[in-house]
């Protein structure tokens, strides 16, 4: 019996596990390794907002607020409508003493905010969904499928 998986269905496998992996490492106190999974996580998919939340989260917790400012920002940039995220960007302005972002989070201002914070994702730089970091053999040989 021969097992396929589609591209679209062994991108969105890798992301989760590697998403849930990261999750898992923060939530047991492991943040600098959540890090790394969610970079993983990342790099297969990089339009993927919620991962780029929680690398935030994990820096965050690290005390690296610019960097979580970085990829709080950078989850924004995809998905705008997570409203909630700008109270957790003023509490890393705030913990940074970066006080000339408070305007640009009033005004929830990606655009304004990335102006005092370089590095910050540019959604026009993203690769297509469907485009894969290795050939599919490779990723499957990797995550043990052949």
């Amino acid at each position: 019996m021969s097992f396929k998986i589609s591209k679209s269905n062994l991108l969105f496998f890798q992301n989760f596990s590697r998403n849930k992996l990261g999750a898992t490492l923060a939530n047991s106190g492991r943040s600098d390794e959540a890090v790394i999974a969610y970079h993983q996580a990342l790099t297969l998919k990089p339009n993927y907002p919620r991962a780029w939340a929680n690398l935030a989260i994990a820096h965050a917790n690290l005390n690296q607020h610019l960097d979580a400012i970085r990829f709080y920002l950078s989850s924004l940039t995809l998905n705008p409508q997570a409203t909630h995220i700008w109270s957790f960007i003023h509490s890393a302005a705030l913990n940074i003493s970066l006080m000339e972002l408070l305007p640009g989070i009033e005004n929830k201002d990606v655009a304004e905010c990335s102006k005092y914070v370089q590095g910050v994702l540019d959604d026009k730089d993203l690769p297509m969904p469907e485009e894969l970091p290795e050939p599919v053999d490779e990723i499957l040989r990797k995550i043990e499928l052949v």
